[in-house]
């Protein structure tokens, strides 16, 4: 039973579920293609309905989890090394959070049935609250797409029935401050267990 799956930069799988449910120990797989092999990395808290989004290195930032939304907790993947680093807590616990990587490396939470939005910095190791960007969002995993012009667009799919028909965006105004800007009705606004995807244009250039 997995929840959770990434590809790592190394070629290998990282696999993990917590105990929520089903009551798995809490432990990862690194599952390796070439040779069918696996290993075992522990951490120490559930990560179960946690959201995750890699690093500029290639490492995999882990953020909340567990049943309830209980867990504050960030924990770092390192492929290279296979195992767990818990580094600085976020402000907010959050279950079922959407996690996206930022052009400049840092990372922003949004959701996990709370309104706060934060951002991540892995260099100085700090979770900053987003002035002004309180959203919150009655789906889980709300999907967001970061855009060519650093602003990130909100699709409105999720899983779980969403409250509101409108999509949008958020433009972040400065390293700890953005405001969100709603866009118009989809024709076929119900995207409920739906998915998105960003295009990208090839212009030949």
């Amino acid at each position: 039973f997995v929840v959770h799956a990434a590809l790592l930069h190394t070629g290998k799988v990282l696999l993990y579920s917590g105990g929520a449910e089903a009551g798995y120990p809490l432990e990862s797989r690194v599952w390796d293609a070439a040779t069918f092999t696996m290993t075992t990395q522990a951490y120490g808290v559930d990560l179960f309905c946690s959201g995750h989004a890699f690093l500029s290195d290639g490492r995999l930032c882990v953020m909340g989890g567990a049943p309830g939304g209980v867990v504050r907790q960030t924990q770092i993947f390192d492929p290279v090394a296979e195992a767990w680093t818990r580094v600085k807590d976020m402000s907010q616990t959050r279950w079922y959070p959407t996690a996206l990587t930022l052009e400049d490396g840092r990372i922003l939470a949004v959701s996990g049935q709370v309104a706060p939005v934060e951002i991540y910095d892995p260099a100085a190791d700090t979770w900053t609250m987003v002035a002004g960007a309180d959203r919150y969002f009655s789906e889980l995993y709300p999907s967001l797409h970061l855009l060519p012009s650093g602003e990130v667009f909100y699709s409105r799919a999720g899983w779980a029935t969403a409250s509101g028909t409108q999509t949008g965006y958020l433009r972040l105004t400065g390293p700890a401050s953005g405001s969100w800007t709603d866009l118009g009705q989809q024709q076929f606004y119900d995207r409920e267990e739906g998915t998105a995807v960003l295009q990208i244009d090839d212009t030949g250039a």
